[in-house]
Parts: structure tokens; sequence; C-alpha cells
């Protein structure tokens, strides 16, 4: 009001004196009063066309709350909830499909178009890991909001499974013919007795038995697990699966995961270079070990032979020294070319092993690209 005071006192001021002003609302106007009128139109949403400006139309997305807590789940696979939001904006909401920051969440959205004043609603399902857990995953949104176009909901909680297994996963690296024992621990986190009815491994060179803890009341026990494979040498995954007296399905599983040893030994078991550590500087150039060693050795009677060694890579090439004292091989494979992407490849060579006629050394070269 006083902005308006002022100049209508100085239009005044001038018809008084007989000087014409320019009328309000015209070019010349604001060429007359361009900071006062333009200041004035900010004020009431005048543009230079003298035009009332209006804001436009817009929607919101606005939750109800963007964190779903659980807090402790022991007795189910999966947790389901609901997101409920409301478009408070004077324009239609468009969502898109929401995206998840893993699999173990999933979700789907009830109407992915929103009229003003209307509510709507994300709804998930958060499944439970295999073993003790935090969790904390995310839901992604993103709509057509120009204030808040991108939300992250999250779904929290502390997972406890009644029966748990410790360690999870038994390495067992055995040679073929031979034995080895492993332990694991089973564990009923209830209070309630543990009652294991049975135990079942998946194959018939696996055996295992339950030894009770007295200590422990009845809610931990110990599986003795006995590995003797035969047969080749391989990699292997394998389980004993745990009964209790009131399941039908197992509730918790020993994983038994190695090799089957042959006669050959190869150490390392892969060879790899990280192009990175040699990029990095001048003094790491210098120290970049372009060449890595592998030992090749024999647990069978008789001299071992090496034949046919090659590199499937270009940028590698193999040297082989027999030893003497042990009836093994030293052989040096050098890097003699820098690939520009990751290269992946082997080293072959064949034996006179009967049950391991050819070996094969995974080789790779990793390049981190920018």
């Amino acid at each position: 009001m006083l902005m308006f005071r002022c100049l209508f006192a100085k239009e005044s001021a001038c018809a008084k004196s007989g000087l014409i002003l320019p009328e309000l609302g015209t070019k010349r106007a604001f060429a007359y009063y361009p900071v006062k009128l333009q200041f004035i139109g900010f004020i009431l949403g005048i543009g230079s066309s003298g035009v009332l400006v209006t804001q436009a139309a817009a929607p919101h997305i606005e939750f109800e709350k963007t964190v779903w807590d659980f807090g402790t789940i022991s007795r189910a696979d999966s947790v389901k909830g609901t997101f409920g939001f409301r478009n408070t904006g004077d324009a239609v909401l468009n969502v898109e499909e929401p995206t998840t920051s893993c699999g173990c969440i999933t979700a789907e959205l009830k109407d992915r178009s929103i009229p003003s004043g209307h509510k709507c609603e994300v709804t998930f399902t958060l499944t439970m890991p295999s073993v003790r857990s935090v969790l904390n995953r995310h839901i992604f949104i993103t709509s057509n909001d120009p204030q808040n176009s991108k939300v992250t909901l999250s779904a929290k909680a502390v997972y406890v499974p009644v029966f748990e297994i410790e360690p999870f996963l038994l390495p067992v690296n055995v040679p073929a013919g031979q034995t080895t024992n492993v332990v694991a621990l089973v564990r009923r986190t209830d209070g309630q007795p543990l009652n294991i009815a049975r135990l079942e491994p998946t194959k018939p060179w696996i055996k295992a038995r339950v030894e009770k803890i007295a200590e422990r009341n009845n809610t931990e026990a110990r599986i003795l697990i006995q590995a003797s494979p035969e047969g080749n040498p391989r990699y292997f995954t394998e389980s004993v699966r745990v009964f209790t007296d009131t399941s039908e399905q197992p509730v918790v599983s020993a994983v038994l995961m190695g090799r089957v040893l042959g006669e050959l030994r190869v150490e390392p078991e892969e060879l790899s270079w990280n192009l990175d550590d040699f990029a990095a500087s001048a003094e790491s150039q210098a120290s970049f070990a372009t060449r890595q060693h592998l030992s090749v050795t024999s647990r069978a009677p008789g001299h071992l032979e090496l034949h046919n060694i090659v590199s499937t890579l270009e940028e590698v090439q193999v040297e082989v020294t027999p030893r003497e004292k042990d009836n093994g091989y030293d052989l040096v494979a050098k890097l003699v070319k820098l690939p520009k992407t990751t290269t992946r490849g082997t080293i072959r060579f064949d034996t006179n092993i009967p049950n391991e006629p050819t070996a094969q050394v995974p080789l790779t070269i990793k390049v981190t690209e920018h």
C-alpha cells in the first residue's frame, strides 16, 4: 500500500503541474516505472502484459509413513505390509511401477493414476532369509510430483529363526577314498526342546548322528558328520537335513561344500592380475608382478608327466621347469600383453594320471572400465 501511495502521489503532483504520465498497464508505463511497476506486478501476480498470473496446477504425493518396522520375526517365511498415500495436490498424480533394493522384497501399486484428493496404496511382501539377519529393505517410488518426484520406503525386521545351525556352510576338501569329519551345532531359539527325530544326508557316503548337550537343557545338539567320497576329483555341494518330531519338512540343513581331491595337486588353483594396481602409479608399475607361479605335484606313485601345456590367452605365456626333489613342476605364467578389457581364460595341460588326464587352471586379467 505504501508503494501505491507513493506512486499515486507522484501522479497527482504531476497532474497539478500539467505533466501527463503514461497510463498503467501500457508498455510506456513499464518503461517509465521500470522498478516500481514490476515490483508491484510481482506482489499482485501481474505480468508485463497486465494479465493476472496464476500458479499451474500440480500433483503432490504424501505418504502416511515411509518406514514399516516389523520388529523381531521368528515364525514366518514372509511378512506383508501396506504404505498408504494421498494426492494432496490439485492435478492428477501419475506414479510409475515401484522398484526394490533386492529380490527379497516385492511391491505392487494399486493404481498408477490418482486424481486430486484421492488415496492409493503400495502393498509389499518381505521374504525372510534362511539365517539370522537384520533386514532393512527399500521400495523406490517415482511420480510426477514436481517437488517430491522420488520417495524411498523402508521395510525393517530382525529375523531370528526358531531353528539355527552353525556354521551354516561346512567346507570339506578330502581325497577320494579317504574320510573327513566335521561338526555343526543346532539350536532352538525359543527355549523349547529341540527333539531331533532324524537326519537325512543327500548322499550315501555322508553319515551323520546327533550328540546331545546335557547342559543346554535339550535346546542345543551337535551334528557329527562323516564324509567319505569316492570317484573322480570334482567339486560338490551336499547337505544333511535335520527333522524334528513335529516337522514334515527339514527345519534346518547343514551344507557341505568342497572338493573330492585327486592325485594331482595344483597350487594355487587359479591366477589373476589386477591392472588397476599396475596403473595406479609409476612406483606400483615397477613392483607389479607380471609373473605368477604354479606348483604341480602328484600323490600317485611313479613319475609325473605333463604334456601340451598351453594358455588360451595370447596375453599370457607359460614356462615349465621340472623339479627333481618332489616329482613336480614349476609353471611360470608371464603377462606379456595388457588387454583393454577384463579377459578370462585357462592354462591347460595333459598328465599321465589315469583318473586326471587333463587339468585346467583359470586365468583372469581384470581391467576396470571407466
